[in-house]
């Protein structure tokens, strides 16, 4: 695996751990989060969008990114009224 290839997968993990820690979050409080501001031009932009394309991460509306379907199921259900 090249080192671009290794980065990558780093900052998916590194998106996707996120979002389990706290939940669907806004794209520019994502980027802040995980310090995307560090990483270099378009690097934020193409990891969250192979982690949405992998399954780990979920679109929301508003420009909301959240934990893939186990974990939005469970910050969504644990928040509903019984």
């Amino acid at each position: 695996m090249r080192a671009e290839e290794r980065a990558l997968d780093r900052e998916i993990d590194i998106v996707a751990r996120t979002l389990a820690e706290h939940g669907p979050t806004r794209r520019s409080e994502l980027a802040r989060l995980v310090g995307a501001r560090y990483w270099g031009p378009g690097r934020f932009g193409a990891a969250l969008h192979v982690a949405v394309d992998e399954g780990r991460v979920v679109r929301l509306p508003r420009r909301t990114y959240g934990p893939d379907d186990a974990g939005v199921g469970d910050v969504t259900s644990s928040a509903a009224p019984r």
